[in-house]
């Protein structure tokens, strides 16, 4: 059960710091730090290693946001993922967005699909020339007139 901790909730009623289940935000931030290392083809093992970590599990409980992650070992994961720190917070509620605006939808789309990442895998592996043919033929595909959806 919650117990009240301290009365500093907006109209100064007690807080409670003791809730069931995961923070939203934590949450948020989890997802964010997932489908970055997942578009990347990393293991939970490898980023583990990347903030000094011994276990892939503090990464799968960060990634649940059953477990808060530091802002060390969060600076560390953009480093090694290549992210601004800001990618983290895309998704929190009522967070502002950096002056430059908001992150391309159409990244965000694939970036959240995990057939969209399957296939920009499987893309990454094929050798230039058939990356080239396969381009050209869903080029052509989308031009022809659609199957009635």
């Amino acid at each position: 059960m919650s117990h009240p901790s301290r009365p500093d909730g907006p109209t100064g009623e007690f807080v409670r710091t003791n809730s069931h289940g995961p923070h939203p935000f934590d949450v948020a931030v989890g997802r964010r730090l997932r489908m970055a290392r997942k578009a990347r083809s990393l293991s939970q093992g490898q980023l583990a290693e990347s903030i000094g970590l011994s276990s892939h599990q503090q990464v799968q409980k960060y990634e649940q946001g059953a477990n808060r992650i530091s802002a060390s070992s969060l600076a560390k994961a953009a480093i090694f993922l290549g992210v601004p720190i800001d990618y983290f917070f895309v998704d929190v509620e009522g967070m502002p967005l950096p002056a430059k605006g908001a992150a391309d939808p159409i990244a965000e789309e694939l970036a959240a699909d995990p057939r969209a990442i399957a296939l920009l895998q499987a893309w990454r592996s094929l050798p230039a020339p058939k990356r080239n043919f396969f381009a050209d033929l869903i080029r052509s595909a989308a031009q022809e007139p659609g199957d009635g959806e």
